[in-house]
């Protein structure tokens, strides 16, 4: 074990003993600030925003407690850039594939039929490989457009895009209502779902 996590291991065991030997209720909570911001640092993220939530609920009057809200505000935000950059990622390689056929073509498929019978070098197979493990992907064709919501069941938000390659974040159980309202799943090809307008 090295001498860092070593450090922080004795940090974490020994800040609950300091949170009784403090006398104020706004030195406890400063003290437990310290601990949790110690788990956050050791790699629990998770374990820190549940621990942050509980001591801004207990100490709501204390520094300590706008730290703590301030903590899980930036975790939160840093989480969020991620998924944006991740889901971005995937947009961008669905507008370059689209981009490519509207320049060989000179329009958008409209279904999944004319795209694989057009003989682009990019078939829909292709583009059931380009989604990560752990996403449904839908994809709409449209004669001028096109869009891709990429959904994570284990995040709350979803960031849609299309051949602009702009990015509308979104909730994922709105982005579900939608997608339920107003298309129907002509094709299903590995996590990649091909929808048409209802």
């Amino acid at each position: 074990m090295s001498y860092f996590v070593l450090r922080r291991v004795v940090m974490i065991c020994l800040l609950p003993i300091l949170l009784f030997a403090c006398t104020s209720a706004e030195e406890k909570a400063q003290a437990e600030y310290t601990r949790i911001a110690a788990i956050e640092q050791a790699g629990d993220v998770d374990q820190a925003l549940i621990l942050y939530d509980r001591l801004a609920l207990d100490s709501p009057n204390t520094p300590a407690a706008q730290q703590a809200i301030a903590a899980k505000k930036r975790i939160l935000m840093t989480r969020e850039s991620a998924l944006r950059l991740e889901m971005a990622d995937q947009v961008e390689r669905f507008r370059l594939a689209f981009d490519g056929y509207r320049s060989m073509f000179g329009k958008l498929p409209v279904s999944v039929k004319e795209f694989d019978a057009s003989g682009y070098f990019f078939d829909s197979e292709y583009l059931a490989e380009m989604v990560p493990a752990g996403y449904t992907t839908y994809l709409l064709l449209d004669k001028n457009e096109f869009r891709l919501w990429p959904l994570r069941a284990d995040k709350p938000i979803a960031f849609v895009g299309g051949l602009s390659g702009e990015l509308q974040r979104v909730e994922r159980e709105a982005a579900t209502q939608e997608i339920a309202a107003g298309y129907q799943e002509m094709t299903r090809k590995g996590n990649l779902v091909f929808l048409a307008r209802k």
